[in-house]
């Protein structure tokens, strides 16, 4: 036996489910919103470089990643770097690409890995290489996770 009114129980139930699922697949297609990293520097640092990847938080960790920069370059690192929150860890990248202009960080329990952006379907006659530091809240870090 059906109670008065209990067709439109069902129909509530199934907008609130609808409305649910629409929320749930609106906040999951952004995977980068929860992304805890922080890009404070992007830029192009030549064509004669080589690939690095380190943490650049202590100030030895900085300078020997700054010797393979053009001193403007390094003085902006170094003031991205310096201008950071204290809770948080700093990790600089070279990486090579074509024509980019962005880069995110993608963090898994065992490495910390950046992703060039922007330089997709071109081609170049030779590999740029772009500088990235980012800045990330020290408790985001896996505590055995490698850089690079």
């Amino acid at each position: 036996m059906r109670r008065p009114g209990s067709k439109w129980a069902g129909l509530v139930a199934a907008v609130v489910v609808a409305v649910g699922l629409a929320v749930t697949t609106c906040v999951a297609a952004d995977p980068e919103a929860a992304n805890p990293a922080r890009l404070v520097l992007f830029e192009q640092v030549g064509y004669d470089s080589r690939s690095l990847s380190m943490e650049i938080s202590e100030a030895d960790q900085l300078e020997r990643f700054l010797t393979e920069l053009a001193p403007a370059t390094a003085a902006s690192a170094r003031a991205a770097v310096l201008d950071r929150d204290p809770s948080h860890r700093a990790f600089g990248f070279i990486r090579p690409g074509c024509r980019e202009n962005g880069a995110h960080l993608t963090i898994s329990e065992d490495r910390l890995e950046p992703v060039l952006t922007g330089g997709e379907n071109i081609a170049c006659a030779r590999a740029e290489y772009f500088l990235a530091v980012f800045t990330v809240p020290a408790e985001s870090v896996p505590p055995n996770a490698r850089v690079g």
